[in-house]
């Protein structure tokens, strides 16, 4: 085994030994303090990618073929919310420079007069007990977005 992955596997142990010697009592707001921040966004933006992918399934599959999948990722949504994980799409919403988004890509002519619109979200803005983590990733355009019922990813 690489070194560099026994030492990820060394740090899972630690924090499991950390993590068991909770008391179940143990308000779950102190448990999220012991996890990584690293684990915290991973496990947002992967909880945010199954909800955009089962929503697009429901839309190509019909609603009835994707339900279980639609509800688990609304199950998993609501379990993350327990420790005060969530995340925000930005997707469709007017863009301000005040926002607080890094801006990966900026489609179409944009003049000082331009109305500029959130085309994508690359990257869910993380947020952690109302405290922003992780800023979101998106697509500026200064064309009002056509809704595609989150055809983007």
């Amino acid at each position: 085994m690489p070194e560099s992955d026994t030492s990820k596997l060394q740090a899972f142990w630690r924090r499991r030994r950390v993590a068991s010697q909770t008391t179940p009592d143990e308000p779950v707001a102190d448990q999220v303090l012991t996890m990584s921040a690293d684990f915290v966004i991973g496990l947002a933006d992967e909880t945010w990618r199954l909800g955009q992918r089962a929503s697009r399934l429901s839309r190509f599959t019909g609603e009835e073929t994707a339900r279980g999948v639609v509800d688990c990722a609304e199950r998993l949504q609501r379990l993350i919310a327990e420790f005060g994980i969530a995340f925000e799409d930005h997707s469709g919403q007017p863009y301000g420079e005040d926002e607080g988004l890094d801006v990966a890509q900026v489609e179409g002519e944009v003049s000082e007069s331009s109305n500029l619109w959130i085309a994508q979200t690359i990257k869910p803005t993380v947020v952690v007990n109302g405290r922003v983590v992780r800023r979101g990733q998106v697509i500026v355009s200064a064309r009002e977005p056509i809704t595609d019922g989150g055809l983007t990813s």
